[in-house]
């Protein structure tokens, strides 16, 4: 099982409640007119039988926060997107796919700058986001 995941900013993805990689925040920086990294994760010590819950922290990170030495913000852009497609393949060899799309909710958003450090995004958005039964309507 494995996750393909990006975000334009920083991004930190969260399975049955488990941070999913160990490079926070991530992707790197890029040249975001001309391209944007992405990341894959061996998530299958994360899935369940049943329900699970995939969530996913965005933040403004060399996209939308403050780059270079004239501090300016939005430097790539000041549009928020993410993308990611869960890959699960069964004992039969079949395999689902489970792609974001526009019906994908988004709530609280967290600063998240490399130039003012990184806070605490699990405590100010709460790790719960990325739970199975978690709902942004609740």
């Amino acid at each position: 099982m494995r996750i393909y995941a990006t975000g334009v900013g920083f991004y930190e993805l969260y399975l049955n409640g488990n941070l999913v990689g160990d490079a926070v925040p991530s992707p790197g920086w890029t040249r975001y007119h001309t391209r944007v990294q992405y990341e894959v994760y061996d998530v299958t010590d994360f899935l369940r039988l049943g329900p699970n819950g995939l969530g996913m922290v965005l933040g403004y990170g060399w996209y939308k926060g403050i780059v270079g030495w004239n501090l300016d913000g939005h430097h790539y852009g000041d549009t928020w997107a993410a993308w990611l497609q869960l890959h699960v393949r069964y004992e039969d060899g079949t395999e689902d796919v489970v792609v974001s799309d526009t019906s994908w909710k988004g709530a609280a958003r967290v600063f998240y700058g490399r130039s003012r450090g990184l806070p605490a995004s699990r405590r100010a958005v709460g790790v719960d986001r990325g739970r199975a039964g978690f709902h942004l309507d609740r």
